[in-house]
């Protein structure tokens, strides 16, 4: 659990810095914009990809702490027994969705790469925009079911 826990932690802080990097880059390309009439080229795609792949990375660290929105509207007034069980549902159908967008992910990846599709300006690959994906979604599907295993051993 410690391996996960770590791992879930670089990866949301790698997610971080993507965030970081699209925050410098549209600040420098509005700054451009504004000074120079020149924004910096490909700017929207890039801040679509980093972006994509910054809130992937940081899905596996918020299962783990338990960051994700909880709607209790309806269980508000169930007993303690019933939020747990649902709680555990809910857990273990993240993972298995979570599972499902890892394979379909990598099956983009592999396809972008087979392809060479790349961006409309800039022409990157996108293939590397999309790598972050399947590895964060497979962590996601980790961290669900580690979340699960520690409700369970919480529970008794």
């Amino acid at each position: 659990m410690v391996l996960l826990h770590t791992t879930c932690r670089l990866l949301a802080l790698l997610g971080g810095v993507l965030l970081l990097v699209v925050c410098l880059l549209i600040g420098a390309s509005v700054l451009g914009r504004w000074l120079w009439a020149m924004p910096v080229a490909g700017d929207v795609e890039l801040t679509q990809m980093l972006g994509a792949s910054a809130i992937a990375c940081a899905l596996p660290w918020a299962q783990l702490a338990g960051g994700h929105i909880v709607v209790d509207a309806f269980t508000q007034r169930a007993d303690v027994a019933v939020k747990r069980r649902l709680d555990a549902l809910a857990a273990l159908l993240l993972a298995l969705l979570s599972a499902l967008l890892c394979w379909r992910s990598l099956a983009g990846v592999l396809a972008s790469k087979a392809s060479g599709e790349s961006s409309m300006i800039l022409a990157l690959p996108l293939w590397w925009a999309q790598t972050p994906m399947p590895v964060a979604f497979a962590l996601l599907a980790l961290a669900a079911l580690g979340r699960l295993a520690s409700q369970r051993e919480g529970a008794r």
